[in-house]
């Protein structure tokens, strides 16, 4: 059985999603895959822009949605050419990062 990630107001199926070791900013998340090592293969990356790309390229090889997960902030401004490219090639991919209430 595979695992689900639940993104509101849909539910993918996510079994390769990408990251960049964080720690504040996607621990919640990075602990509850832990829970699910058997059926969700997590791969590193060094930059948020590589990780979408690695989800862009993972994406279009096997026809699943590409899940990469950033920090917020630069990190988000990072991951947006990834997502761009995404959008311009018609790849069903996205970037998941937390975003701060703004004060």
């Amino acid at each position: 059985m595979q695992a689900r990630l639940w993104f509101a107001p849909w539910t993918v199926m996510v079994s390769t999603p990408f990251s960049v070791f964080l720690a504040k900013a996607t621990l919640a998340v990075l602990e509850s895959l832990r829970g699910h090592a058997n059926s969700i293969r997590l791969i590193t990356n060094r930059h948020e822009s590589g990780a979408t790309f690695a989800a862009n390229g993972y994406a279009k090889i096997s026809r699943k949605p590409g899940i990469a997960f950033v920090s917020r902030g630069p990190g988000a401004t990072n991951a947006s050419i990834g997502v761009h490219t995404a959008d311009q090639d018609s790849v069903p991919s996205g970037a998941v990062y937390r975003a701060d209430p703004a004060f």
